[in-house]
């Protein structure tokens, strides 16, 4: 169906804004199937978007580069 990627906890890195280390993960996933209705469809909301729709609206600067750097590894993988 399609390629998609969630991001899990934060990057490794200072963000002098908040005096704190961050570690993220970028996972990718196949998406097989797309259910109707799933456990934890009350507090979460599915959207698909564009890579650079989910970029552009991530809150912090590492979250987008890690997008970024994942989206630019699955074109290639395309190329």
């Amino acid at each position: 169906m399609a390629a998609a990627a969630v991001m899990v906890a934060r990057q490794g890195r200072e963000l002098q804004r908040y005096d704190a280390t961050y570690e993220g993960f970028v996972l990718p996933l196949r998406v097989t199937a797309e259910l109707d209705r799933w456990p934890e469809m009350a507090a979460r909301r599915r959207e698909w978007v564009s890579a650079a729709d989910a970029i552009a609206r991530c809150p912090h600067l590492w979250m987008r580069e890690a997008l970024q750097r994942f989206a630019d590894t699955v074109v290639q993988a395309q190329a």
